[in-house]
């Protein structure tokens, strides 16, 4: 547990200890979520390059036809959602 500040800009600083605990890297995001009167970070996935990606979900594509950006979106938040509710429940 740490104490930090808030700065102008809404910047917090989470202290190096929090963060090499948790895995936390320069770049990464954060889902911030409101659970009553506390404000809860948690890590998301890292973006996974377009490239990596190529011709992985062409069945999916097929089936249903072709993801806009909307639903990308949609579904990326949909599922760290789910990762935080599947935190909560152990």
């Amino acid at each position: 547990m740490a104490v930090v500040t808030m700065k102008d800009r809404g910047d917090l600083r989470i202290p190096a200890e929090i963060r090499h605990r948790v895995g936390l890297h320069d770049g990464d995001r954060l889902l911030v979520e409101i659970r009553g009167n506390e404000v809860v970070l948690t890590p998301l996935p890292p973006k996974v390059p377009l490239d990596q990606l190529r011709g992985k979900y062409i069945d999916r594509v097929r089936e249903h036809g072709p993801l806009t950006k909307e639903a990308v979106a949609d579904a990326v938040v949909d599922a760290a959602i789910a990762r935080v509710g599947e935190r909560h429940d152990r």
